[in-house]
């Protein structure tokens, strides 16, 4: 069983439990902590899942090791569009949150590979940045290949393992076609900007970087949930 399952089983059964009913009614500021303690990080852990991801790719030169894949020299490594705290904060802590984040980790384009190196990988300046929104982390790689003079995750980009990495895809639509990121893109290479109310009347795409790059809110989510699905 995946590592993503084996957390929905733990802490469902722990929102199941006398415990929580005590907790939620007495002390509920340590209903996150203890979700925390049984939650295990699946991209850190979860061999089987990177072994489907990288099937997924179906590129030759990416090759699955354990919990980690080599692209050539370069390690990768899981990168979830959305951690489980964000979710769980989103819900208020209601059991809700452990809907979402099934549905989201059980689609295959929920999960993405980023280079391993030190301090500054796309996987953490994202979350400093963007709060990991998938959305504007895209739009600011594409403005990476455009060699852009505003770049928001410029700390990314300055680490050489990252940015050879990315330059070696030559453009941002051949990154987005062999890293399998074209849910997340219109047809001519835009990026859908998941924070619109109402994606239903046409695809809205990013144009700028806006006060609400870092809102992670129910539209958001349903959105993200929508065009990974």
């Amino acid at each position: 069983m995946r590592v993503w399952q084996e957390n929905v089983n733990r802490v469902t059964a722990f929102y199941n439990s006398d415990y929580y009913e005590e907790l939620k009614h007495t002390q509920p500021v340590y209903i996150r902590s203890v979700c925390n303690a049984i939650m295990e990080d699946p991209d850190c852990t979860d061999a089987e899942l990177m072994t489907e991801k990288v099937c997924q790719l179906n590129n030759t030169n990416i090759i699955a090791k354990r919990n980690t894949a080599l692209d050539g020299d370069t390690i990768l490594t899981l990168d979830c569009v959305t951690g489980w705290k964000a979710l769980f904060d989103l819900h208020n802590g209601e059991r809700d949150w452990i809907n979402d984040y099934a549905e989201i980790r059980q689609s295959l384009n929920a999960h993405l590979l980023w280079p391993r190196h030190g301090n500054n990988t796309i996987n953490t300046v994202r979350y400093r940045v963007f709060k990991d929104r998938i959305d504007y982390t895209l739009y600011d790689i594409k403005r990476f290949y455009e060699d852009s003079e505003e770049l928001r995750l410029q700390d990314a980009y300055n680490d050489d393992v990252t940015a050879m990495w990315l330059r070696k895809f030559e453009t941002f639509e051949n990154l987005v076609t062999k890293m399998h990121l074209g849910c997340f893109c219109t047809v001519d290479m835009e990026i859908i900007d998941l924070s619109v109310i109402d994606l239903s009347d046409g695809l809205k795409k990013i144009t700028g970087y806006k006060d609400n790059c870092r809102t992670i809110d129910i539209t958001y989510i349903n959105n993200l949930k929508n065009v990974i699905a």
